[in-house]
């Protein structure tokens, strides 16, 4: 009898040939990778120590070797590389099929209230909801509608921001994938107007529930218009800043933070996962 693994819950333990020390990925450790074919749950398969193997779902896994067991956090891949908006990097169809809309009139210097199906944390504080503010970025606590002198400090709120300039909205949709994830489209201008359906700024940011991503707190940005790469790039608390990155159009950044969201890195690239 060789080593068996089954998983505990709903998933599959996806094949993938990779060597340990050069494959990009985050959150796995040498104790998280093993040998196998494919498996699924409840069904106990021999270890063939052909193939290496890695976690690619958000269900955890216990392994066994006769004697003892040891279970391993789920764990996320970010590929390096470009993840386009799903949606269109330019004027999409709005809604998308199975979204919600929630703006589709041009607005200046106001923000959207949207419900987080998890609770996600940033600057050592948990919530479950965000808001989406017309100068394009993210806040937490409360709403801002400030637009100048926008800085790590100000809005005085926990805060991504995604070129933070006095930008304005025209359409904003959401679709949340039960409790795994919260996704939301905004088409702007970089200016303080712009025409419904002629978006010069195009994002599709993705907040994930903390559960399936191992205990870490991880906001994707799709980018694909941007008329405003040079305004405030930054992940914050109210006033001090975690991470800055450089804004390019046609590209994709994950952010990805410890379980109480008080230390971030940005990486070029994107969640392969989902």
């Amino acid at each position: 009898m060789g080593i068996v693994g089954r998983l505990k819950s709903t998933g599959i333990l996806q094949a993938v040939q990779f060597d340990e020390l050069n494959y990009s990925t985050v959150g796995v450790t040498t104790a998280g990778i093993f040998h196998s074919t494919l498996f699924d749950e409840n069904t106990l398969s021999t270890l063939i120590p052909t193939i290496p193997m890695r976690m690619g779902n958000d269900s955890s896994c216990t392994v066994y070797n006769y004697i003892d067991e040891f279970t391993f956090s789920p764990t996320y891949d970010i590929l390096s590389g470009t993840k386009l908006p799903i949606y269109g990097t330019g004027a999409g169809t709005h809604p998308p099929s199975g979204w919600t809309a929630i703006q589709n009139i041009s607005e200046d210097d106001n923000f959207l209230t949207i419900n987080l199906p998890f609770t996600f944390y940033i600057a050592g504080s948990g919530y479950t909801t965000t808001y989406m503010g017309s100068n394009t970025y993210l806040t937490f606590s409360a709403g801002s509608t400030l637009f100048n002198a926008l800085s790590v400090s100000n809005p005085a709120l926990p805060k991504f921001m995604f070129g933070a300039a006095d930008n304005s909205y025209q359409r904003v949709s959401r679709y949340a994938l039960g409790t795994d994830y919260q996704r939301i489209r905004y088409e702007g201008t970089a200016a303080t107007s712009g025409i419904v359906g002629s978006p010069n700024i195009v994002l599709e940011i993705t907040l994930f529930n903390p559960n399936i991503m191992g205990g870490n707190n991880v906001l994707e940005l799709l980018v694909g218009n941007h008329s405003r790469t040079t305004g405030v790039r930054t992940v914050a608390s109210a006033t001090t800043q975690y991470a800055t990155y450089t804004l390019s159009q046609n590209q994709s950044y994950v952010f990805v933070g410890n379980s109480n969201g008080t230390s971030w890195t940005i990486y070029t690239g994107y969640n392969v996962n989902y």
